[in-house]
């Protein structure tokens, strides 16, 4: 199997940009790469909690909410992530890790919580996890910088919560079997390319040569 690489970090941290110069590098090297979105859309009643919560649209108790997004991310695994993984290095913006920060901090469901029940599901995990580490203030003039009203989820005070709540995650979740890297995201977008060529490429074809071996 391939790599499976989750980007992981607040809006605004810059993930979607650090992907597509991942796919970019992967694909100047030869190496086939797909990239996914945070939800796999594929349970009509499950996607429809997801939309309501996310815009606001009604109130969505929090643990249908939590129901919701842990079928959602085990189908995305099952049914999109490893058929793909088979032939591709699978780059997903955003995972359940993400949705265990903004559930606590957002909708007050323990982040431990969000976290045993994709275990407990078995819920695909990841080979590397990317955390694209930034400050709030930053991440919120980059939304701004998008041209469209903010969600209700990126507004500064909600931001410093996220970025607190991703550093809990790290410091106090169990990454067995996981690789975590960290990755400063400043506004220099050639720093961030050289730490894609110099740390994320490197941590990938080591990824992908260990899975021929092992095919071998």
């Amino acid at each position: 199997m391939m790599p499976f690489v989750v980007l992981e970090g607040c809006d605004g941290a810059g993930k979607t940009t650090l992907r597509e110069m991942l796919r970019a590098e992967l694909d100047a090297a030869g190496v086939l790469a797909v990239t996914i979105g945070q939800h796999s859309w594929l349970h009509p009643w499950h996607a429809r909690a997801l939309v309501f919560a996310r815009e606001q649209r009604t109130y969505v108790p929090p643990a249908q909410l939590s129901q919701a997004y842990l079928h959602d991310k085990r189908l995305h695994g099952l049914r999109n992530v490893e058929p793909a993984r088979k032939r591709a290095v699978v780059i997903a913006d955003r995972w359940f890790y993400s949705d265990a920060v903004y559930h606590e901090v957002l909708y007050g469901i323990p982040m431990h919580t969000t976290l045993e029940q994709h275990r407990g599901a078995g819920t695909v995990r990841p080979d590397l996890l990317v955390y694209v580490s930034v400050d709030a203030d930053q991440a919120y003039e980059r939304i701004l910088q998008r041209g469209r009203h903010t969600r209700h989820y990126e507004r500064p005070a909600d931001l410093r919560r996220l970025v607190a709540g991703y550093e809990q995650l790290l410091l106090n979740s169990d990454f067995t079997g996981v690789e975590l890297l960290r990755i400063g995201n400043a506004l220099d977008v050639e720093a961030l390319r050289q730490k894609v060529r110099q740390v994320l490429i490197p941590a990938i074809r080591q990824r992908i040569s260990a899975a021929k071996s092992e095919d071998q």
